[in-house]
């Protein structure tokens, strides 16, 4: 019953990004003519908010930093995440 609960959340939570994606691109309908024009890659790092946030936002970071993605480009979603990524 639990597992149940946490995968409606789950998926709740996927149709969100994907929502907010969509959304995005709708603003910026460039973007997905991105690596096609450009060759490089678009990441979008969603970030915490709530809880114990800073370790997993770290996480994400330090991620990002081994992929070595200085000739893409990044959008970094959410207040703490850009706070850390302007650090």
């Amino acid at each position: 019953q639990k597992s149940k609960k946490e995968l409606l959340y789950v998926r709740e939570y996927q149709n969100l990004v994907e929502d907010s994606i969509a959304y995005m691109i709708t603003l910026f309908p460039e973007l997905k003519e991105l690596k096609r024009v450009s060759g490089k890659s678009l990441y979008i790092l969603f970030g915490s908010e709530e809880g114990l946030c800073g370790a997993f936002n770290e996480k994400i970071f330090a991620f990002i930093e081994q992929e070595n993605i200085e000739d893409d480009y990044l959008i970094v979603v959410g207040r703490k995440a850009n706070d850390e990524a302007l650090e």
